[in-house]
């Protein structure tokens, strides 16, 4: 199958991951104001994705976006950010007692 103007790559499984630039695309304002808001909750905290880069999860912040642009005050936003981060916190470490699951069943 061609892939063109025509017709549009399909999104892969995996949760895509926005660099910087590619935030401001999504998000644009300046990169103060980007960490201003991290800072003060309003949006979700990067990834680190090697020693010294970060992304942020795509889907993370077109929620926050949406949020926004439905008008919910910043209350809300920061339980919405704070939900997603926890979800996060929850799939890494079920990721890791799985991975362990794993290790304990090829020793066996």
């Amino acid at each position: 199958m061609l892939v063109g103007a025509s017709c549009p790559r399909r999104k892969p499984a995996m949760s895509s991951l926005l660099r910087g630039a590619e935030l401001s695309q999504v998000l644009p304002i300046s990169r103060s104001h980007r960490y201003a808001l991290i800072a003060d909750g309003l949006l979700p905290k990067p990834i680190k994705i090697g020693p010294r880069s970060a992304a942020y999860i795509a889907e993370e912040v077109h929620a926050v976006v949406h949020a926004r642009a439905a008008g919910l005050a910043a209350e809300k936003i920061k339980l919405l950010v704070a939900e997603l981060e926890a979800a996060r916190r929850h799939a890494d470490a079920a990721a890791r007692r799985a991975a362990a699951l794993r290790r304990a069943l090829g020793a066996a």
